[in-house]
């Protein structure tokens, strides 16, 4: 007799809030929520352009997209999977210094030329950028977040920054209308006005670079071809981001 996915069959799975609603306790509820395994559906989830949750074992060079277009990610430089930080479950993204994970040269239909949302879990050790140095990225300071957004001609028109401690922090740039936002945490550190029409993203790699330091760790790296958030700010997601 087979199992039932998502019943409690001495730690045989685990919780779901998708199946045998009612069956877990509250403190179970409560644990699966904070190892990012208790489901909550993402309504947006199926126009997501990415979706690299850091999840694998030790020390693999497999980093997986979990976005509906299941994109191709190289690791380069020593960047692993690696259970010596984790924000949710066991695992994280680790870009050493010199490392970097890409998607490759022009990644198709990844944000287009209106609204878009990049977002992570960052463990800041490091400098170094997460999105498209011809288009629109969070550079990672020794220190703090910047968000950079650019114009078609290339040109940096936004740089507002904010000093982070070292512990997980939510990092979030956004395009809504003709004005980009940043966030930390959810709290909006700053906005611009952007360039009308285009994000300017054709020339270079999606990815999350190290340029100097004891290294990034990254979970959750999402990229969302719309606004996902209030501009006004946001409570961070509180669990690993679902897949569908």
């Amino acid at each position: 007799m087979s199992r039932p996915d998502g019943g409690y069959v001495a730690g045989y799975v685990a919780p779901r809030s998708d199946a045998a609603v009612g069956v877990w306790s509250l403190r179970e509820v409560a644990q699966a929520q904070r190892d990012g395994l208790w489901f909550s559906p993402d309504p947006l989830f199926s126009t997501v352009t990415l979706l690299l949750r850091g999840h694998g074992t030790n020390g693999s060079t497999t980093i997986t997209d979990d976005s509906s277009s299941a994109r191709s990610v190289t690791a380069s430089g020593s960047a692993v999977i690696s259970t010596t930080r984790a924000k949710w479950g066991s695992t994280s993204i680790f870009v050493p210094s010199g490392g970097s994970i890409s998607l490759g040269a022009s990644p198709p239909n990844l944000v287009g030329s209106g609204n878009f949302t990049i977002e992570a879990w960052i463990w800041n050790g490091a400098a170094g950028t997460l999105g498209q140095l011809d288009g629109n990225y969070i550079s990672i300071g020794s220190g703090n977040i910047i968000g950079v957004f650019r114009a078609s001609s290339g040109s940096g028109i936004a740089n507002p920054s904010v000093n982070i401690p070292s512990r997980w922090v939510h990092g979030c740039m956004m395009r809504s209308g003709n004005v980009g936002y940043v966030f930390l945490d959810g709290t909006n550190i700053g906005a611009v006005a952007v360039g009308a029409g285009t994000n300017n993203w054709t020339a270079s790699a999606f990815a999350l670079s190290c340029s100097s330091g004891a290294g990034i760790y990254a979970q959750d790296i999402r990229v969302t071809p719309s606004a996902r958030y209030s501009t006004a700010g946001f409570t961070p997601p509180l669990g690993g981001l679902p897949t569908r």
